[in-house]
């Protein structure tokens, strides 16, 4: 699961795989948009395709729970017509969302996929999953302790209704279609591969320590472990891609 990234504006993500959006839609946490220079994917998940607000953090089960509803028949797999029911459900998505959500695969992509096979294995998933729980942990307690108004460690109805209210307001304010963005030439591009290494997308020049536009091995470990940082503690993740 690898994005081939659509970076002009456009109303469709065709570079996502149903998989990969299906991942996406695990992964993206509504809280998320409560903290501050945050960068959340969620507002471009179909609605009860995310976890709702306060859910239990669990994006290995949520995973598999939209796996199996979209897998009508049962096999253990996504068939043509399965995938574009995926996809379906997405043709609402503004050019904006859809730009975002396609910058955090992305990145997703670069970190978890060791191999640069393009295809998240079993082991490259859990990892991931592993990471983002912790992140969902890590938002959840933020947000608590935000809304915890008399400071009992936990969200009355009333204080998490509050805090509901407010993810939904933010999230109805980041939907929209697409304006400005950055310049064609400082947009990320997929990278691809020279010579087995990997080329470096403007957007991720900083991690260039030799500056020569290809990843090392030692840059592409030095990304991944710092943004595998950004993920579990909750840091802004990139949305050098979205725009």
């Amino acid at each position: 699961m690898f994005l081939l990234l659509t970076l002009a504006c456009s109303s469709t993500t065709e570079g996502l795989s149903a998989d990969g959006e299906l991942l996406l839609a695990a992964t993206s946490r509504s809280e998320e948009v409560l903290m501050a220079d945050r960068t959340a994917p969620a507002a471009g998940v179909p609605d009860g395709e995310g976890p709702p607000p306060f859910a239990t953090c669990d994006p290995t089960g949520h995973f598999v729970d939209l796996q199996a509803w979209y897998d009508t028949d049962g096999d253990g797999e996504l068939s043509d017509a399965e995938a574009e029911a995926v996809r379906d459900a997405r043709e609402a998505r503004g050019s904006e969302e859809g730009r975002r959500m396609e910058g955090m695969f992305h990145v997703l992509g670069l970190v978890y996929d060791l191999d640069l096979s393009r295809i998240l294995d079993d082991a490259e998933r859990a990892t991931l999953f592993e990471d983002m729980t912790a992140r969902c942990e890590v938002i959840r307690a933020a947000v608590v302790a935000e809304y915890d108004l008399d400071g009992d460690g936990a969200l009355s109805a009333e204080e998490e209704a509050a805090a509901t209210q407010d993810i939904e307001a933010e999230l109805e304010a980041e939907r929209g279609e697409c304006e400005g963005g950055p310049p064609p030439g400082e947009r990320g591009g997929p990278p691809s591969l020279v010579e087995g290494e990997l080329s470096v997308p403007p957007p991720l020049a900083a991690w260039d320590a030799d500056q020569d536009g290809l990843f090392s091995d030692t840059e592409l470990t030095t990304l991944r472990a710092d943004l595998r940082e950004r993920v579990r503690t909750g840091a802004p993740l990139l949305d050098a891609y979205g725009g």
